[in-house]
């Protein structure tokens, strides 16, 4: 998917479709005398740049239970904050979560959780005992710019290819997508160019949510021709 970068962020999904930060800490070492205090908690030396979940995105059946994990990631790397991070599910009838991200499904269907850290929130679509498929044509309207974003997407077993065209300020961009599919998580790489053909930005780790057969919320990080991080989201609608 392409977006516009001011006034549009270029934006392209393999399904459409998916912030800021990392972490560092610093201590202050007294002297050899002096009693070491306690460590302080991990503080952020770098803007966080999105949140992302990673884990087991399909449970074979209700009962089941998997241990998801949130990463805080920035320019400088990723760091796990899954204990740090506040956890919500969509949906507790079809999967709960605990406050370290253990995922525990109670019903068949698909449910999109989200861990929330640092302001930035990263969605997984987790399926219980739920084929899913995400080929068809989706379009949606991001905000932070605004942007009308249409994916067209093939899914191949665990694989899926496809393209994004995004208008907004008054241009067209096309992209290029291929990625995997894990359960109701979509996970994209590829890249966009402008109206004149020319490289407009590339992203690596574009993921989707799929929260029901008809609904994908994408948060889409990347970077344009000139380096600088710009981060997108959207709701898709299957057409």
């Amino acid at each position: 998917m392409t977006a516009n970068r001011t006034p549009i962020v270029a934006w392209s999904v393999r399904l459409a479709v998916l912030g800021a930060l990392t972490f560092g800490a610093g201590a202050c070492g007294g002297s050899s005398s002096s009693p070491t205090s306690p460590s302080s908690p991990t503080q952020p030396v770098a803007p966080l740049q999105y949140v992302s979940v990673t884990g087991n995105f399909f449970i074979g059946a209700a009962g089941g239970t998997t241990q998801l994990r949130a990463n805080a990631n920035t320019a400088s790397g990723s760091q796990d904050v899954t204990g740090q991070a506040t956890w919500q599910s969509s949906n507790d009838s079809i999967a709960t979560v605990s406050s370290g991200g253990l995922l525990s499904a109670k019903g068949t269907g698909l449910v999109v959780i989200t861990a929330i850290y640092g302001g930035s929130s990263g969605p997984a679509g987790i399926s219980v005992a739920t084929p899913v498929n995400v080929t068809g044509i989706w379009r949606g309207t991001s905000i932070n710019p605004t942007s009308d974003i249409t994916l067209e997407l093939t899914q191949a077993g665990d694989s899926v290819t496809g393209s994004s065209t995004t208008l907004g300020g008054g241009s067209t961009y096309h992209g290029s997508l291929a990625g995997t599919v894990n359960g109701g998580t979509v996970i994209l790489g590829g890249s966009a160019t402008g109206p004149t053909g020319n490289l407009f930005s590339r992203w690596t780790d574009e993921r989707c949510a799929l929260e029901d057969p008809a609904t994908l919320k994408c948060v889409n990080p990347m970077t344009d021709a000139s380096g600088n991080f710009m981060r997108m989201e959207v709701t898709l609608i299957r057409q």
